[in-house]
């Protein structure tokens, strides 16, 4: 599976796309590209291709994400989370991947656990307890069926993702954008995230 897809499943994992979203509607085309021509009303984005899609939405109507680098140490009780995680041989979870939410998302956002399309599973709740052991930690997840434990390997990627400005983005950077379709091949974003 590609960097690209990765980042696709993590992304739907995270916004629940499989029951509650951003939005009153469920968000159902993906891309990710270089974003240019940007004013009032939308942008550009150029595709790895070359190709380009028309991007429209108000700034007042779209979300714009960035995710930053954090660390499992750094996550404590009360931190809301998406991790992603795969069922081991004994029936314990295992994560691979670690989002931390701002607040302001994770209020809109499908909390609980829910299978992925690609066979993980992906759990969106707050922290209860975070051990360090020899070589990974522990999570204890709050679910409102009770907790579930996850084992977080010490080389598992942490990002924290913070809501941005619509005057945060710029020409020439690299964005995932996630919305409906727009018709002609354009789009109507309901979410624009950062990309490094």
């Amino acid at each position: 599976m590609n960097r690209f897809a990765k980042r696709l499943l993590v992304v739907a994992g995270i916004l629940g796309v499989s029951g509650a979203t951003l939005g009153a509607q469920v968000p159902g085309v993906s891309f990710d590209g270089t974003l240019g021509d940007l004013s009032a009303t939308g942008f550009t984005l150029t595709l790895a291709t070359g190709a380009q899609k028309v991007v429209s939405s108000a700034p007042s109507g779209v979300v714009v994400l960035d995710r930053l680098p954090s660390s499992i140490g750094d996550l404590k009780a009360g931190d809301a989370l998406a991790i992603t995680a795969t069922r081991q041989d004994d029936g314990t979870l295992r994560a691979s991947v670690i989002n931390v939410f701002p607040a302001s998302l994770y209020q809109r956002v499908r909390k609980g656990q829910f299978p992925m399309q690609n066979g993980a599973l992906m759990t969106n709740a707050v922290v209860r307890q975070n051990v360090a052991r020899v070589s990974d930690h522990v999570l204890t997840m709050e679910l409102e069926t009770g907790t579930s434990q996850i084992t977080v390997p010490d080389t598992v990627k942490v990002t924290k993702t913070v809501e941005k400005r619509w005057s945060d983005l710029k020409n020439g950077i690299h964005v995932q954008v996630r919305g409906t379709d727009g018709g002609q091949g354009n789009v109507v974003a309901t979410n624009v995230t950062l990309e490094p």
